[in-house]
């Protein structure tokens, strides 16, 4: 695909990174991506990179035929229909490209061919979001390298910042920390720590909050992201808020949290590119 000036389109890729599992990566890739794609003009594929258990396609009642592990084992160049053929439309107007079922079929594939999805994903999509797993393998340091803004998901408990400290330790001077953006997400209605707190300990200022919400569990178990099923809760306008502000998209009503969340994030853009006139759309 080609933008209006004749060059090759490129679209920005969005990483959902965390220290371990069970921190909400999966609940903020999914939510993120409805409300890029629901709220404005831009194409949104996200894909499923959970090495060990990929749960979006669950988390968004979708049935896909094909997968991330398909697509990058296929032994010819990729081309807009292959690639359109193995993606699965939801409502929100998102695209998804799954996880395999099969946690065993990941090491059939090498972070090279995963390197080439991604890249020729850019090519059809205003945004790409990665859903990646708790840990760090050959596929999710490919997810950090080709990614323009990693979102590193961090909890309010002690085990989770620990993590996080030591992953952006480990991190640091392999990857530019400086396209790392910290999310706190409250997974507990009891907060255990302040988020300065975290802030102190991380030794990076965080990005956006996220806070308990009882009924995230309640919608991922009807497969469908809070913010289409309770838009009015204190999660659901945070997460509306986050997936604007990445979008560029003019900002909602959010909760404000020390004032830095109206700070412009430096790689958003305009969204030029309708929905009507973009070929993936267009083939579903």
């Amino acid at each position: 695909m080609r933008s209006e000036n004749g060059e090759p389109h490129i679209g920005k890729v969005m990483t959902v990174f965390g220290a371990r599992g069970g921190i909400g990566k999966s609940t903020i890739a999914t939510n993120v991506s409805a409300v890029i794609a629901q709220r404005t003009d831009a194409s949104v594929l996200l894909m499923d990179m959970d090495t060990r258990f990929g749960d979006v396609a669950m988390l968004l009642n979708v049935e896909p035929t094909y997968t991330v592990a398909d697509l990058a084992s296929h032994p010819g160049d990729l081309t807009p229909e292959l690639f359109r053929q193995a993606l699965v439309a939801h409502e929100s107007g998102a695209y998804v490209l799954a996880a395999p079922v099969a946690p065993s079929a990941w090491a059939r594939i090498t972070a090279e061919q995963i390197q080439r999805v991604v890249r020729f994903a850019a090519h059809e999509f205003d945004y790409v979001v990665l859903d990646t797993p708790g840990t760090v393998n050959d596929i999710v340091a490919t997810a950090l390298e080709v990614a323009d803004q990693v979102f590193v998901v961090c909890g309010l408990d002690t085990a989770s910042i620990k993590h996080t400290a030591q992953m952006f330790d480990l991190l640091e001077g392999s990857f530019p920390l400086d396209r790392m953006s910290i999310v706190l997400n409250q997974l507990s209605p009891v907060i255990t720590v302040r988020p300065k707190d975290v802030e102190s300990t991380v030794g990076h200022e965080a990005f956006w909050s996220i806070p308990y919400d009882a009924q995230i569990p309640v919608t991922q178990a009807l497969g469908e992201p809070i913010v289409t099923a309770h838009p009015k809760s204190k999660a659901a306008k945070q997460l509306l808020g986050l997936g604007l502000k990445v979008a560029g998209a003019p900002a909602a009503e959010t909760t404000n949290w020390r004032g830095f969340f109206s700070r412009l994030n430096p790689w958003a853009r305009s969204n030029e590119t309708k929905l009507r006139d973009h070929p993936t759309r267009n083939a579903a």
